[in-house]
């Protein structure tokens, strides 16, 4: 689990690719993982982030997901 600095300009939060078949192999770790991202995510929209987008790939042979998360004013208020 790795984070950056939260005054950087964004920040990206690589998550597990298939978090419900880690969960069903490795419970302790999944929870772990939840525990992870609740912090960095809580954190991170106190400091004034959004997400904007999700990027999905592979890193060689292992497929990685990962949340980008900037700052600036979310276009969702246009909606309610």
């Amino acid at each position: 689990m790795r984070t950056q600095r939260l005054s950087a300009a964004y920040v990206q939060a690589a998550v597990p690719h298939d978090f419900i078949h880690l969960k069903a192999q490795d419970f302790p770790l999944a929870r772990d993982w939840r525990f992870f991202t609740r912090e960095l995510f809580e954190s991170a929209f106190a400091k004034g982030f959004i997400v904007t987008d999700f990027a999905y790939g592979h890193d060689g042979e292992h497929p990685r997901g990962m949340y980008v998360l900037t700052h600036g004013d979310s276009a969702l208020d246009e909606f309610e």
